[in-house]
């Protein structure tokens, strides 16, 4: 997966807020694996994924779709971005 930043960090969040959250932990896993698989397959052909984009979070969470942008962030944005930060973490950890 390619470096992140902030808006990849939005970005995995807003398409998590669109899902129950019993299945938040496993879309944002399902974010990480396209996003790595994409990096690769960038790496190795030399362009971009045609589904799971080009290797950042950002690409593969427009993949999955996401709600609009935030106008404040709620209670439930902020326990959304700790599924995200924490999914990372472990995916590093392993």
């Amino acid at each position: 997966m390619r470096p992140l930043g902030w808006l990849d960090l939005d970005a995995g969040v807003r398409c998590l807020l669109g899902r129950p959250q019993a299945r938040q932990i496993g879309v944002a896993d399902d974010l990480l694996r396209q996003a790595d698989a994409a990096d690769r397959y960038r790496k190795r052909m030399g362009y971009r994924h045609k589904v799971f984009g080009d290797g950042s979070l950002s690409a593969a969470a427009q993949g999955l779709g996401m709600v609009p942008v935030a106008a404040r962030l709620d209670a439930e944005y902020l326990r959304a971005l700790g599924v995200v930060l924490e999914r990372i973490e472990r995916r590093r950890m392993d």
